[in-house]
């Protein structure tokens, strides 16, 4: 699971510069959202890869907050 989420990291990271390079209105909310899924990613990334339990904490509170930026963003 950890190459899995690894790989989805990466490609959020990646549709962030696309829409930044694509998108010609620059609209703000779509960045944004593209950055939530990106923070929530990272955060599910780094429950994978935690060898303690307060840094699984940390990434637990990290996907929370990207999970909380998606709901109001949609």
């Amino acid at each position: 699971m950890i190459i899995a989420y690894g790989i989805l990291c990466v490609i959020s990271l990646f549709l962030i510069g696309v829409c930044l390079a694509v998108d010609r209105k620059k609209d703000i909310c779509l960045l944004l959202l593209f950055i939530s899924v990106f923070v929530c990613n990272l955060g599910q990334f780094l429950i994978s890869v935690a060898p303690s339990l307060s840094f699984a904490l940390n990434g637990n509170r990290l996907a929370y907050l990207g999970q909380v930026f998606c709901l109001c963003l949609c």
